[in-house]
């Protein structure tokens, strides 16, 4: 499904900084949704939103972080590397806001201004360990092309996307 080849084009990259990369640049692919990369100083954001326009709860914002968070540290070359410094929400702390700390590893903050796990900028370069840059360029060719065919909106597979996400 495109969820796996999500998943194996962020595993394939070759640093955490890249699969950030690949998320922002693929997540069409799965969801209409947005990841960036935002570095200020010596910190770094992985932010994470459902596309603008498209009304979401907000278990998609945090589903969406903790699913990237684990993606990224199952696969990440763990020698040398950081735990978030923090992770951020624009919704105000639910009920269970007390599980976030244990799911993430990391102080959690509400009401802000973005949805993003932030963690230290020298993590951009960490290395995945499961780096493949033949795989990687084959997967990157393979989402080239799904990417392509989204993109044409007059397919019918592109309607029925349309119709779905008008009904959430």
């Amino acid at each position: 499904g495109d969820y796996e080849l999500l998943e194996y084009l962020c595993t394939s990259a070759a640093t955490l900084g890249e699969c950030i990369h690949v998320l922002g640049r693929y997540y069409p692919l799965l969801i209409a949704a947005e990841m960036e990369m935002v570095i200020v100083g010596d910190r770094a954001e992985a932010r994470f939103r459902i596309a603008p326009g498209l009304p979401a709860p907000d278990a998609i914002h945090e589903f969406g972080l903790a699913s990237n968070f684990y993606m990224s540290i199952l696969h990440l070359s763990l020698e040398g590397a950081s735990m978030p410094l923090e992770v951020t929400f624009c919704h105000r702390a639910p009920a269970y806001a007390d599980l976030f700390p244990q799911v993430f590893f990391a102080p959690v903050r509400f009401e802000a201004e973005h949805n993003a796990i932030v963690f230290p900028a020298s993590m951009v370069n960490q290395p995945m360990r499961t780096a493949d840059p033949v795989l990687h360029a084959l997967l990157t060719r393979q989402a080239d092309a799904e990417m392509t065919a989204i993109a044409d909106s007059s397919g019918f597979p592109t309607k029925v996307r349309n119709a779905i996400e008008a009904e959430l």
